[in-house]
Protein backbone atom coordinates (compact mmCIF):
# COMPACT_ATOMS: atom_id res chain seq x y z
CA UNK A 1 0.00 0.00 0.00
CA UNK A 2 1.35 3.33 -0.73
CA UNK A 3 2.13 5.83 2.05
CA UNK A 4 0.69 8.94 2.39
CA UNK A 5 3.95 10.99 1.08
CA UNK A 6 3.59 8.86 -2.02
CA UNK A 7 -0.14 9.73 -2.54
CA UNK A 8 0.56 13.02 -1.84
CA UNK A 9 3.69 13.28 -4.67
CA UNK A 10 1.43 11.10 -7.24
CA UNK A 11 -1.30 14.10 -6.95
CA UNK A 12 0.55 17.17 -6.28
CA UNK A 13 2.88 15.89 -9.57
CA UNK A 14 0.34 16.39 -12.09
CA UNK A 15 -0.69 19.59 -12.65
CA UNK A 16 -4.16 18.97 -13.83
CA UNK A 17 -4.55 18.06 -9.77
CA UNK A 18 -5.29 20.87 -7.12
CA UNK A 19 -4.38 20.46 -3.17
CA UNK A 20 -7.83 20.28 -2.59
CA UNK A 21 -7.66 17.02 -4.59
CA UNK A 22 -5.04 15.58 -2.57
CA UNK A 23 -7.09 16.46 0.32
CA UNK A 24 -10.77 15.14 -0.66
CA UNK A 25 -8.54 12.12 -1.25
CA UNK A 26 -6.83 11.63 2.22
CA UNK A 27 -10.41 12.97 3.67
CA UNK A 28 -12.81 10.36 1.91
CA UNK A 29 -14.50 13.41 0.86
CA UNK A 30 -15.29 15.37 -2.14
CA UNK A 31 -15.64 18.70 -3.47
CA UNK A 32 -18.85 20.57 -3.29
CA UNK A 33 -20.22 22.45 -6.89
CA UNK A 34 -20.61 26.42 -5.93
CA UNK A 35 -24.67 27.64 -6.21
CA UNK A 36 -26.45 30.89 -5.81
CA UNK A 37 -25.57 33.69 -3.38
CA UNK A 38 -27.80 34.55 -0.16
CA UNK A 39 -30.15 36.91 -2.86
CA UNK A 40 -30.58 34.60 -5.37
CA UNK A 41 -28.90 36.64 -8.04
CA UNK A 42 -25.62 34.73 -9.29
CA UNK A 43 -23.15 32.33 -8.68
CA UNK A 44 -20.68 32.52 -5.35
CA UNK A 45 -17.25 30.72 -4.49
CA UNK A 46 -18.55 27.67 -1.60
CA UNK A 47 -16.43 28.68 1.70
CA UNK A 48 -16.08 24.65 1.88
CA UNK A 49 -13.10 23.67 -0.73
CA UNK A 50 -13.53 19.79 0.57
CA UNK A 51 -16.67 17.86 2.25
CA UNK A 52 -17.03 14.41 4.29
CA UNK A 53 -18.89 12.25 6.65
CA UNK A 54 -17.35 14.89 9.39
CA UNK A 55 -16.65 18.29 8.36
CA UNK A 56 -16.52 20.94 5.70
CA UNK A 57 -12.86 21.35 5.37
CA UNK A 58 -11.77 25.44 4.15
CA UNK A 59 -8.13 24.69 2.66
CA UNK A 60 -5.57 27.11 2.90
CA UNK A 61 -2.26 25.99 1.30
CA UNK A 62 0.51 28.81 1.65
CA UNK A 63 3.92 28.72 1.03
CA UNK A 64 5.19 28.96 5.00
CA UNK A 65 3.26 29.30 8.21
CA UNK A 66 4.11 32.57 8.30
CA UNK A 67 2.84 33.91 4.27
CA UNK A 68 -0.35 35.94 4.80
CA UNK A 69 -2.70 34.14 2.50
CA UNK A 70 -6.15 35.55 1.31
CA UNK A 71 -9.11 34.11 3.30
CA UNK A 72 -11.68 36.41 1.75
CA UNK A 73 -12.01 39.17 -1.06
CA UNK A 74 -15.34 41.04 -2.42
CA UNK A 75 -16.30 44.15 -3.96
CA UNK A 76 -17.22 46.89 -1.52
CA UNK A 77 -20.61 46.98 -2.73
CA UNK A 78 -22.23 43.33 -1.98
CA UNK A 79 -20.14 43.75 1.61
CA UNK A 80 -22.04 46.73 2.30
CA UNK A 81 -25.43 44.81 1.01
CA UNK A 82 -24.78 42.45 3.07
CA UNK A 83 -24.27 44.68 5.99
CA UNK A 84 -26.55 46.85 5.39
CA UNK A 85 -23.88 49.26 5.80
CA UNK A 86 -25.43 52.78 3.93
CA UNK A 87 -25.39 56.53 4.63
CA UNK A 88 -22.01 58.33 5.85
CA UNK A 89 -20.32 55.20 7.55
CA UNK A 90 -20.89 53.63 3.63
CA UNK A 91 -18.94 56.77 2.34
CA UNK A 92 -16.11 55.85 5.06
CA UNK A 93 -15.91 52.35 3.17
CA UNK A 94 -16.02 53.99 -0.16
CA UNK A 95 -12.88 56.33 0.60
CA UNK A 96 -10.85 53.46 2.39
CA UNK A 97 -10.74 51.52 -0.08
CA UNK A 98 -11.38 53.92 -3.42
CA UNK A 99 -14.72 52.51 -3.98
CA UNK A 100 -16.40 54.61 -7.33
CA UNK A 101 -16.55 53.55 -10.74
CA UNK A 102 -14.60 56.46 -11.70
CA UNK A 103 -11.53 55.73 -9.58
CA UNK A 104 -11.64 52.13 -11.30
CA UNK A 105 -9.81 53.54 -14.43
CA UNK A 106 -6.39 53.64 -12.35
CA UNK A 107 -3.99 56.18 -11.71
CA UNK A 108 -4.13 57.70 -15.46
CA UNK A 109 -6.90 59.20 -14.67
CA UNK A 110 -6.15 61.03 -11.30
CA UNK A 111 -7.45 64.03 -11.85
CA UNK A 112 -11.81 62.34 -11.65
CA UNK A 113 -10.34 61.47 -8.43
CA UNK A 114 -9.36 64.62 -6.76
CA UNK A 115 -12.79 66.22 -8.68
CA UNK A 116 -14.37 63.86 -6.59
CA UNK A 117 -12.65 64.58 -3.01
CA UNK A 118 -13.38 68.20 -3.80
CA UNK A 119 -16.77 68.18 -5.30
CA UNK A 120 -18.21 65.39 -3.30
CA UNK A 121 -16.04 64.47 -0.26
CA UNK A 122 -14.70 68.17 0.23
CA UNK A 123 -11.41 67.48 0.69
CA UNK A 124 -8.37 69.11 -0.81
CA UNK A 125 -6.60 66.52 -2.72
CA UNK A 126 -3.23 68.70 -2.25
CA UNK A 127 -3.69 67.40 1.55
CA UNK A 128 -3.33 63.20 0.30
CA UNK A 129 -0.30 61.70 -0.02
CA UNK A 130 0.39 61.65 -3.72
CA UNK A 131 1.39 58.37 -3.86
CA UNK A 132 -0.19 56.27 -0.74
CA UNK A 133 -3.73 58.28 -2.05
CA UNK A 134 -4.02 59.91 -4.83
CA UNK A 135 -2.24 57.35 -7.43
CA UNK A 136 -4.26 54.79 -6.02
CA UNK A 137 -7.52 56.41 -5.94
CA UNK A 138 -8.39 55.97 -2.22
CA UNK A 139 -7.90 57.87 1.36
CA UNK A 140 -5.78 56.29 4.27
CA UNK A 141 -7.93 55.79 7.26
CA UNK A 142 -5.97 59.06 8.71
CA UNK A 143 -7.78 61.16 6.08
CA UNK A 144 -10.85 59.99 6.65
CA UNK A 145 -12.90 62.38 8.58
CA UNK A 146 -14.51 61.13 12.21
CA UNK A 147 -12.44 58.03 11.36
CA UNK A 148 -13.11 56.18 14.21
CA UNK A 149 -16.86 55.23 13.16
CA UNK A 150 -15.45 52.25 10.92
CA UNK A 151 -13.19 50.81 13.35
CA UNK A 152 -16.41 51.21 15.71
CA UNK A 153 -19.01 49.49 13.56
CA UNK A 154 -16.03 46.19 12.96
CA UNK A 155 -15.48 45.95 16.79
CA UNK A 156 -19.51 45.97 16.79
CA UNK A 157 -19.67 43.34 14.27
CA UNK A 158 -16.76 41.52 15.07
CA UNK A 159 -18.58 37.81 15.20
CA UNK A 160 -20.68 38.60 11.96
CA UNK A 161 -17.70 40.01 10.06
CA UNK A 162 -15.48 36.88 10.88
CA UNK A 163 -18.22 34.24 10.15
CA UNK A 164 -18.47 35.79 7.09
CA UNK A 165 -15.02 35.80 6.68
CA UNK A 166 -14.00 32.23 7.32
CA UNK A 167 -17.56 30.45 6.57
CA UNK A 168 -20.09 31.54 4.55
CA UNK A 169 -19.22 34.56 1.93
CA UNK A 170 -21.83 35.16 0.45
CA UNK A 171 -23.58 31.71 0.69
CA UNK A 172 -27.18 31.29 1.39
CA UNK A 173 -26.86 29.44 4.85
CA UNK A 174 -29.36 26.96 3.55
CA UNK A 175 -26.48 25.60 1.42
CA UNK A 176 -25.06 23.69 4.35
CA UNK A 177 -22.41 22.04 2.24
CA UNK A 178 -21.35 25.34 1.10
CA UNK A 179 -20.57 26.92 5.04
CA UNK A 180 -17.03 25.59 5.97
CA UNK A 181 -16.85 24.88 9.90
CA UNK A 182 -13.27 23.76 9.62
CA UNK A 183 -10.03 25.26 8.54
CA UNK A 184 -7.51 22.23 7.16
CA UNK A 185 -4.07 24.70 6.89
CA UNK A 186 -0.77 23.48 5.81
CA UNK A 187 2.54 24.84 7.41
CA UNK A 188 4.40 23.93 3.94
CA UNK A 189 2.68 24.14 0.54
CA UNK A 190 1.43 20.71 -1.17
CA UNK A 191 2.68 19.14 1.91
CA UNK A 192 -0.45 17.48 3.42
CA UNK A 193 1.24 16.14 6.49
CA UNK A 194 2.36 19.62 7.79
CA UNK A 195 -1.37 20.19 8.05
CA UNK A 196 -3.46 21.77 10.76
CA UNK A 197 -7.15 21.42 11.56
CA UNK A 198 -8.83 23.99 13.22
CA UNK A 199 -12.03 24.57 14.50
CA UNK A 200 -13.74 27.44 12.96
CA UNK A 201 -16.76 28.16 15.49
CA UNK A 202 -13.83 27.89 18.28
CA UNK A 203 -11.51 30.51 16.40
CA UNK A 204 -14.21 33.18 15.94
CA UNK A 205 -14.97 33.21 19.71
CA UNK A 206 -11.27 32.91 20.70
CA UNK A 207 -10.60 36.18 18.31
CA UNK A 208 -13.67 37.82 19.53
CA UNK A 209 -12.57 37.56 22.95
CA UNK A 210 -9.31 38.22 22.61
CA UNK A 211 -9.46 41.04 20.30
CA UNK A 212 -9.83 44.93 19.82
CA UNK A 213 -9.66 46.17 15.90
CA UNK A 214 -7.34 48.46 15.23
CA UNK A 215 -5.78 50.25 12.52
CA UNK A 216 -2.16 49.13 11.38
CA UNK A 217 0.11 52.29 11.31
CA UNK A 218 2.93 51.36 8.84
CA UNK A 219 5.84 53.52 8.52
CA UNK A 220 6.01 52.50 4.61
CA UNK A 221 2.33 52.12 3.84
CA UNK A 222 0.42 54.49 6.42
CA UNK A 223 -2.17 54.03 7.99
CA UNK A 224 -4.26 51.43 5.18
CA UNK A 225 -4.90 48.21 7.35
CA UNK A 226 -7.46 46.82 9.49
CA UNK A 227 -6.55 44.67 12.14
CA UNK A 228 -9.02 42.28 13.19
CA UNK A 229 -7.24 40.12 16.00
CA UNK A 230 -4.84 37.56 13.33
CA UNK A 231 -7.29 38.56 10.60
CA UNK A 232 -6.71 41.91 8.25
CA UNK A 233 -8.27 43.58 5.96
CA UNK A 234 -7.20 46.23 3.15
CA UNK A 235 -7.85 47.55 -0.08
CA UNK A 236 -6.75 44.28 -2.25
CA UNK A 237 -4.27 46.85 -4.37
CA UNK A 238 -3.06 44.98 -7.54
CA UNK A 239 -4.55 43.65 -10.69
CA UNK A 240 -7.03 45.92 -12.72
CA UNK A 241 -10.01 47.93 -12.76
CA UNK A 242 -12.44 47.21 -9.97
CA UNK A 243 -10.22 44.37 -8.47
CA UNK A 244 -7.92 46.64 -7.34
CA UNK A 245 -10.35 48.46 -5.18
CA UNK A 246 -11.79 45.16 -3.47
CA UNK A 247 -12.01 44.61 0.18
CA UNK A 248 -9.28 41.64 0.92
CA UNK A 249 -8.94 39.96 3.92
CA UNK A 250 -5.93 37.82 4.68
CA UNK A 251 -4.14 36.14 7.59
CA UNK A 252 -1.29 33.77 8.26
CA UNK A 253 -1.41 30.66 9.98
CA UNK A 254 1.18 31.50 12.43
CA UNK A 255 -1.24 34.42 13.68
CA UNK A 256 -4.18 32.34 13.77
CA UNK A 257 -2.22 29.83 16.03
CA UNK A 258 -2.41 32.49 18.77
CA UNK A 259 -6.42 32.36 18.77
CA UNK A 260 -6.37 28.56 18.64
Amino acid sequence: MATTAQIIGGYVGQASIKFEDVVAKNKNGKKPKDQKDIWGERKTKSKTDVLNSEYNYSVKNPESSSQSTQIQVCTVERFCKLFNVTGELKVKFDQFFGNNPEFFKGPKYKQLFENHCRNVWNIDPSTLDPQKEVRRNRLLFSSIQNNKELLDWFQNNIQSVLKFVFKTSFNDPKNTDLIANRILWVKEKNNYDSRVEIDIDSLIKSIVSKSRVSIRDHKKHGQSVIEIGPVTLQMKGSGTGKAYHHMQFNASLNDILKFK
